[in-house]
């Protein structure tokens, strides 16, 4: 399961602060709320002024491609920045980010971001180390897409999600995430069909159990076989 730091999980950015950082940094913005389906930033946009630190909720990271193509890039969650690319380079925002359920967050402008940052080198460094994070994993996707087939892209998805997001039940553990079957495929690289075909075989063989946007993984250990000797 995840690694919390306080309420904090440890793989976001938020949780890698030490707690006067953490306190400094929360206190620079305005709290906001997101409904499902409401977007945080949109592709293209120039409003390059803010960005998001998510206190609740999930949102999805996508990117239209000029043949008309929607893919799922990223799940952020509870600790993690949004909108900080556009934000520091000054660029148009590079993706669409998407509440997927109700999304509470604090919005920081771009001066108090900036003098905060060069007031605070350490968390400055932190930022840095979140952003080549972020790069890093787009860069691995990428790969695993050319080097593996969709059974073992799914199948360390899920272990992933379990890893970051998994809730002990009676039966095994729940990804505490609400994603539909497209947005699973698309974090995996795979079509909708392809998606549905193999999520099929892992409910014959017992691995998982699904229902609406909702997944229980009954042997992680099994799961994890299907990709770990790649």
């Amino acid at each position: 399961m995840a690694e919390r730091s306080g309420t904090w999980p440890t793989s976001s950015l938020i949780g890698t602060l030490t707690e006067q950082e953490r306190r400094e940094l929360l206190h620079l913005g305005t709290k906001v709320e997101f409904p499902h389906k409401a977007v945080l930033v949109l592709q293209g946009a120039e409003d390059n002024d803010v960005l998001y630190i998510l206190l609740d909720g999930f949102a999805k990271v996508t990117v239209d491609t000029a043949d008309g193509s929607h893919t799922v890039l990223a799940i952020r969650s509870r600790g993690d920045l949004i909108g900080e690319f556009a934000l520091l380079d000054g660029g148009p925002r590079t993706a669409t980010v998407t509440a997927i359920n109700t999304v509470v967050a604090v919005r920081i402008g771009k001066s108090a971001i900036e003098t905060f940052l060069a007031d605070h080198p350490d968390t400055r460094g932190k930022v840095i180390a979140s952003l080549l994070a972020k790069m890093r994993t787009s860069t691995e996707r990428r790969v695993e897409a050319k080097a593996w087939g969709a059974r073992e892209r799914l199948a360390r998805l899920l272990c992933e999600l379990v890893e970051r997001y998994g809730e002990d039940s009676p039966d095994g553990v729940v990804v505490g995430l609400p994603l539909s079957q497209f947005e699973l495929g698309g974090l995996a690289g795979a079509g909708e069909a392809t998606t549905e075909r193999v999520l099929n075989e892992f409910r014959q063989a017992g691995l998982i159990r699904t229902s609406w946007r909702r997944i229980t993984v009954l042997d992680v250990a099994k799961l994890r076989s299907l990709w770990h000797g790649n």
